[in-house]
């Protein structure tokens, strides 16, 4: 059985860190996508 997860992309302009403090930032999405597939095997690799 093969997991596949998808999540938009992101720009933050200024102020990623800012956010922790209550501060502002500016960011925005943008139409790029991160993917990912995962699937069970029977051996301890990896790749």
């Amino acid at each position: 059985m093969t997991s596949i997860a998808k999540a938009p992309g992101k720009i933050i302009l200024f102020g990623e860190h800012f956010v922790v403090y209550e501060n502002r930032a500016i960011l925005g999405a943008i139409n790029k996508y991160a993917t990912v597939a995962s699937e069970k095997t029977n051996t301890d690799n990896i790749l």
